[in-house]
């Protein structure tokens, strides 16, 4: 049979102690069990490993490298048992979780910062990708949850808003752009628009509206990346038009945002998980962190809108 955790201390107590009754009492064990378990660990080997006499237990040749060995083991165990709880308690561990690109570039920053400060021995494994790709690292199990935009209908997961936004304009204060007051999409007709290009998601939102708006749209600059429209922006090359959040982020002071009405569109940031799966304390404690800071941007952005 295979020893137990329970005979391997018994044979470190005796081995290091060199007594049965010193043994027994570090273990709280009276002497009679303690030699049941020695004796049963002798058993599972198939080895003697002290040789008794009336007066004292006296270790065998083997004993000298089992003693190593049942060390090493007692050791791991003890490994396993201080850093399971120590993930239960949220003091270390790994996590491994998804986000699009747009929220690794904005909200993510100020999560991260204030969840190392409460929990500096987790070490967190970021899954940057794009939001056609945010679905798949859950169901393949590489990441504990994800966090972004998608219109995935997928069944094996569970869709959380994290936070919604409305399309808006953005445009550099003081500038002479715009030249008109913005109030929905009509009045956006002939302003020199930045947009995203076609594929995306957020351009399909645009598109849509302006249809509706009866508008034949067609930006003066259509960009792939956030990087480079609010670059256009603060450079007051034109009006973006992107969701608020992703600029309230960057806390660009010279930026004025202006939700568009008729119709106004909203877009919904998404934390997503796995159906069925109990998320770990540290998976759960970085949403919580999370919804902090996405309450705290839905807050600025409220004071913002003109």
């Amino acid at each position: 049979m295979t020893p137990t955790i329970r005979q391997l201390q018994a044979f470190a107590y005796i081995y290091k102690l060199g007594s049965l009754t010193q043994a027994s009492k570090a273990m709280h064990l009276t002497q009679s069990a303690l030699s049941l378990l020695l004796q049963q660990l002798e058993e599972n080997l198939g080895v003697t490993l002290f040789e008794r006499t009336s007066r004292s237990l006296r270790p065998t040749a083997i004993a000298h490298e089992t003693f190593e060995m049942a060390s090493n083991i007692l050791d791991n165990v003890n490994t396993l048992v201080n850093n399971t709880r120590g993930i239960a308690e949220k003091r270390h561990g790994v996590l491994h979780f998804g986000v699009a690109t747009a929220v690794a570039a904005t909200i993510l920053p100020e999560a991260i910062s204030l969840f190392e400060k409460q929990y500096p021995d987790i070490k967190l494994v970021i899954h940057d990708t794009g939001p056609e790709q945010i679905i798949s690292p859950i169901q393949e199990r590489k990441v504990e949850f994800s966090i972004g935009t998608t219109s995935s209908g997928a069944s094996d997961v569970v869709f959380e808003t994290l936070l919604t936004d409305h399309l808006s304009a953005i445009y550099l204060k003081n500038s002479a752009i715009p030249q008109k007051k913005i109030t929905d999409w009509r009045s956006l007709s002939d302003l020199p628009i930045i947009s995203v290009r076609s594929g995306n998601e957020i351009r399909t939102l645009i598109d849509t509206a302006m249809v509706k708006a009866g508008i034949d749209f067609k930006p003066k600059w259509e960009v792939s990346y956030l990087s480079t429209a609010l670059a256009l922006t603060l450079k007051g090359l034109g009006v973006a038009v992107l969701p608020a959040y992703l600029i309230e982020s960057f806390h660009h002071s010279n930026l004025v945002i202006k939700s568009i009405q008729d119709p106004l569109v909203e877009r919904n940031v998404y934390l997503i998980r796995p159906k069925g799966v109990t998320l770990t304390p540290a998976a759960q404690a970085l949403i919580d962190v999370l919804k902090y800071v996405a309450d705290s941007v839905s807050l600025k952005q409220h004071k913002s809108y003109r």
